[in-house]
């Protein structure tokens, strides 16, 4: 059951972006912002729309149109390592469906791994767990990786930018480029916040269930792999 729940947060932090962020009380003629990073890349949303005079509340960046690869690379080592701890904990829920709960393949199982069928599963669990564990650790780099796409406050390399501030303004904090999530006032009363988003928060609420499912196969009694012989002749 635990290793169901697993599945069912790894299935969820692969569908979900992984990471935001937002803007209120925003220079006229602008109000709000919102963004979010997933699959095809920036996604962000605006009220009123980032171009005057268009009905258009959506503005993209693609990952192959930003000033560096880092985003995209950071991104999808991430959820690859997610998708690879998914499969293996498949793999494994199989293995201890037919090797310790179904009986009528139980025996024979156990004799096909000369006794350690055991261990095989407590290593894939290590696997499994390495690798959920990578998947969100190696995320607190994608802000480096909008530095160095330059998705940070003022930018000019894109255009329309994609962060609205006053034409006034000539000094820009760097923000998300400078902290993985923080919250902060610039230029009055405008606020902006950043922070990882769902799919992060259920890939590091899965290493908790990789823990325990590496647990739980370690207390798992192991036998003799000759009484197995002898049972099943």
């Amino acid at each position: 059951m635990v290793g169901m729940l697993l599945c069912v947060f790894e299935i969820m932090a692969l569908a979900t972006p992984w990471y935001a962020l937002g803007g209120t009380s925003l220079p006229p003629p602008w109000d709000t912002m919102s963004a979010l990073f997933y699959w095809g890349g920036f996604e962000g949303f605006y009220s009123p729309p980032l171009i005057p005079g268009s009905n258009t509340r959506t503005y993209n960046i693609p990952w192959s149109e930003m000033k560096s690869t880092l985003p995209k690379d950071v991104y999808m080592t991430c959820i690859a390592m997610c998708f690879l701890s998914l499969f293996s904990m498949i793999l494994l829920c199989f293995l201890i469906f037919f090797g310790f709960v179904f009986p009528q393949t139980e025996r024979v199982i156990k004799i096909m791994f000369f006794g350690q069928f055991k261990w095989i599963c407590v290593i894939l669990c290590y696997i499994n767990f390495l690798l959920v564990l990578l998947s969100w650790v190696l995320f607190f780099a994608f802000s480096y990786a909008l530095s160095e796409a330059d998705l940070c406050p003022g930018s000019n390399t894109y255009v329309p930018s994609p962060f609205p501030f006053s034409n006034k303004t000539t000094h820009f904090e760097p923000l998300w480029c400078d902290s993985f999530a923080n919250n902060r006032f610039t230029y009055g009363a405008v606020k902006w916040v950043w922070a990882p988003s769902l799919g992060w928060i259920f890939a590091l609420i899965s290493t908790v269930f990789s823990f325990t499912v590496l647990s739980i196969m370690l207390t798992v009694p192991t036998r003799d792999p000759k009484s197995d012989y002898q049972r099943i002749k």
